[in-house]
């Protein structure tokens, strides 16, 4: 019933159902089968902005469709930072649920719910930690191993969590989020705020799915900085912006037209 993507807050973190207690494949009880799901947290590489990598395998002999949803909360279970699709043929992102307005999440697409090999498959995807706000952080997974005879019975749903401190994690990589800047849309224009007159290197833009949509080189540090801009996409916009000391990521939503 759901092939091309789970509900969200399917994931089993704090507060959250999943697709075994929500109606679903719910005649075996969650981690009852013999599938064995992980969810593995990379390191930063040297393009840093390109996120956190993250992975989530599940193996299970014989089965060939799988399904998951992934999280990540902080330590007060707040949503934190944003997922990054990287591979948009096999996983996409959800918006969040009613009672739980700022939780985003990542599942698979229908596409993605068929195994790399007979048994196994696994889904990427990366991390960005974009607000200033350190400390640690849990990613929640909910997974499916599916019998795939088009029903939502005779499957297993399994569970799957791991934490890490992203503060950690960026300082070991150098890796500063400045709070002196911020950044503003408008219908033809970028304009960047820069209290403290830090150098900006480079100003990119894109969706949230991941495609580019403004790439510029910049070596600017005025504190009103205006960048014309192409018409936008509605929706959430990605401004990164590489400064002299560091990295800042910002979400932006699009109303313009």
């Amino acid at each position: 019933p759901y092939s091309s993507g789970a509900p969200s807050a399917s994931t089993g973190a704090p507060s959250e159902q999943t697709c075994a207690m929500a109606g679903c494949h719910d005649d075996n009880t969650i981690n009852s089968g013999t599938a064995k799901l992980s969810i593995e947290v990379g390191q930063f590489g040297d393009n840093k902005n390109l996120g956190l990598p993250i992975t989530v395998k599940i193996n299970d002999n014989g089965k060939i469709r799988f399904g998951f949803q992934v999280t990540a909360l902080d330590e007060y279970n707040k949503s934190i930072g944003s997922f990054i699709v990287t591979d948009s043929s096999r996983t996409q992102l959800l918006g969040p649920k009613n009672d739980l307005p700022d939780r985003n999440y990542l599942t698979y697409t229908y596409y993605g719910t068929l195994g790399s090999k007979l048994g196994e498959t696994e889904w990427t995807m990366n991390w960005i930690p974009t607000e200033n706000k350190p400390g640690k952080v849990t990613f929640y997974v909910a997974a499916l191993s599916a019998d795939n005879d088009g029903s939502d019975k005779g499957d297993f749903t399994y569970t799957a969590k791991t934490s890490t401190s992203w503060e950690t994690t960026l300082k070991s990589k150098n890796l500063i989020i400045p709070s002196n800047l911020d950044a503003k849309l408008t219908p033809h224009h970028l304009t960047i705020l820069n209290q403290q007159n830090t150098v900006i290197k480079r100003v990119t833009l894109s969706t949230i799915n991941g495609t580019q949509l403004m790439d510029k080189h910049i070596n600017n540090s005025d504190s009103n900085l205006a960048l014309s801009i192409q018409e936008l996409p509605i929706g959430i916009i990605i401004v990164t912006l590489n400064t002299s000391e560091g990295t800042i990521i910002k979400k932006i939503f699009n109303t313009h037209d």
